[in-house]
């Protein structure tokens, strides 16, 4: 998924020392996400997380990812706080004439409402910071996300093998109908297009 082949230690080891972060009590590698590669770490400074960018991901979605969070951050929206390396967020790691970017943010400890249902007092608090979201005006740069359902006829296009037969007569119909919606005038997002239980952390 990443561009470089160095170990977990070796990638470790160069990202404590130069966000200077303390020493390492340990570590672990979060198998959820899709595409980029991520760790969580806890030094003796505190806990975090460790993003290495996928290869896939274009410079200019790496800067706006970067320049989302900051913004949230600023706006007292309940974001990870990146933390600075020299006058940036990113810093570029290096394995021979192969490199990937990363950055560093802290880790809080968080509970899916996956795992916990959520309450009326949930649905209300994420309202809130959805409402918040949208007086956010800044452009955002839209990466292809092979899992958004805007791309879901482009992607059914090239996996419809992969469908039981039995279930294609529907999702053709469906696809049909998505077809006629006007999209044009849909908002880019700063999140997911879509607010499952697992996209919400709560602590």
């Amino acid at each position: 998924r990443i561009n470089i082949t160095l170990t977990p230690s070796e990638i470790l080891r160069e990202v404590v020392q130069g966000f200077k972060l303390g020493g390492l009590i340990r570590f672990s590698i979060l198998e959820r996400g899709y595409e980029d590669f991520n760790m969580y770490i806890k030094t003796n400074t505190g806990t975090y997380i460790i993003k290495i960018f996928s290869k896939l991901r274009q410079p200019r979605f790496i800067k706006s990812y970067i320049e989302i969070l900051t913004l949230l951050t600023e706006k007292n929206l309940p974001t990870p706080k990146l933390l600075p390396f020299n006058n940036s967020y990113v810093y570029t790691i290096n394995d021979g004439d192969q490199q990937s970017q990363l950055c560093v943010m802290d880790y809080f400890s968080n509970t899916s409402l996956l795992d916990q249902p959520p309450t009326k007092n949930d649905f209300l608090t994420v309202a809130g910071f959805l409402g918040k979201l949208h007086t956010i005006t800044t452009p955002v740069y839209s990466d292809y996300d092979s899992w958004s359902v805007i791309n879901i006829v482009s992607e059914y296009t090239k996996n419809a093998q992969h469908v039981p037969v039995k279930f294609r007569s529907l999702v053709d119909k469906t696809l049909a109908s998505y077809k006629t919606l006007d999209l044009s005038n849909f908002r880019t997002s700063l999140i997911h297009g879509d607010i499952q239980k697992e996209h919400v952390l709560k602590n």
